[in-house]
């Protein structure tokens, strides 16, 4: 069931209303940048988001980060999805393949990897708290000193004139600025901060404290396979309807992105709030699922009947709140 608090937020959103392991997708973070960009219009923000970007708006710039994972690290680094993803298509000029490049060069060995990443940089768009947990803290299982909020709060301390720490490598404020626009998309979508372990049999266990077995490791959903379809769920939950793409948002989201509240307490300790918000809702996405025996390295998962519905209307929710936050971490920056 939905909180009361987000069951009034999901009902104002409903009356107004492909790629794996990239939150929201394209669609959903040009949402969150669009979004953010109508908040901002005219403001001393938007001058300096527009001197630090250039030509580009921050819906523009919302998908860098995905598209840095084009960059081959296979007998050097080297940009070699040229023409696969529309939008990254303004990337792909000589200067901007290069800039990928360097940014996944500097962040491509300067962490322990995971088993399922082969690179650094692709660490830092997630966590994968057990939905057990009632908020996020860097001490428990799927928490990393590389997940998504510590990648968040680098960017904020770079655009706010400090050096990044370590592991992350940020050189500049365009750079930095283009990882923040993403990375609030990410810590946004529920399958991006928590996650469900389950056993053999298909049961959620805890793996906090000292209990983990990288054999209950779901990774965020996505080996959690839908029935019968076969389509991972994390996935399912990146995708969101053509109602909710950037071209079709209106004066109504941006009315309800404004009634969002200010986060309270210093700027750089926002991400792990929002984080512990949205864990709430990876509970609500994962709790009422069934799920079936392991089979090689994946679940079969079920979804009750009006699994959809309140998917949506989590999913409109969270595109709002992270559009409006997004502006207001730049306003808080840039006052």
């Amino acid at each position: 069931m939905l909180t009361t608090c987000l069951r009034l937020f999901v009902a104002a959103c409903v009356g107004a209303f492909a790629i794996p392991a990239h939150a929201w997708g394209p669609g959903g973070h040009r949402t969150v940048g669009a979004i953010a960009d109508g908040l901002l219009v005219g403001t001393h923000t938007a001058e300096q988001v527009k001197a630090v970007l250039g030509g580009l708006t921050l819906a523009d710039a919302a998908v860098w980060a995905d598209c840095a994972k084009g960059v081959s690290t296979d007998h050097g680094f080297h940009y070699g999805e040229v023409g696969r993803f529309p939008e990254c298509r303004g990337f792909e000029t000589p200067e901007g393949e290069a800039a990928m490049v360097d940014f996944v060069r500097r962040n491509h060995a300067n962490c322990v990897l995971r088993t399922s990443e082969d690179s650094c940089h692709k660490e830092y768009h997630y966590s994968d708290v057990a939905i057990q947990r009632a908020g996020y803290a860097s001490d428990v299982t799927g928490a990393r000193a590389d997940d998504i909020v510590h990648a968040l709060t680098a960017a904020i301390l770079v655009l706010k004139g400090q050096p990044a720490p370590a592991p992350f490598q940020i050189k500049d404020r365009r750079e930095a600025l283009l990882l923040l626009t993403h990375y609030v998309g990410d810590i946004h979508q529920p399958l991006h901060v928590g996650a469900i372990y389950l056993n053999a049999a298909g049961r959620a266990v805890d793996p906090d404290p000292g209990h983990f077995r990288p054999a209950t490791d779901t990774r965020g959903g996505n080996d959690l396979l839908l029935s019968p379809a076969g389509e991972n769920l994390h996935h399912h939950w990146d995708e969101v309807p053509s109602s909710m793409s950037a071209s079709r948002i209106g004066n109504s989201w941006i009315t309800l992105a404004r009634s969002t509240p200010l986060t309270p307490g210093p700027v750089e300790e926002w991400p792990a709030k929002w984080a512990s918000e949205t864990l709430t809702h990876t509970r609500q996405a994962l709790q009422p699922l069934k799920f079936g025996a392991k089979r090689g390295t994946a679940w079969s998962v079920t979804l009750p009947p009006d699994y959809e519905t309140t998917m949506n209307s989590i999913k409109k929710a969270e595109l709002i709140q992270a559009g409006a936050r997004l502006s207001q971490i730049l306003e808080a920056i840039w006052p």
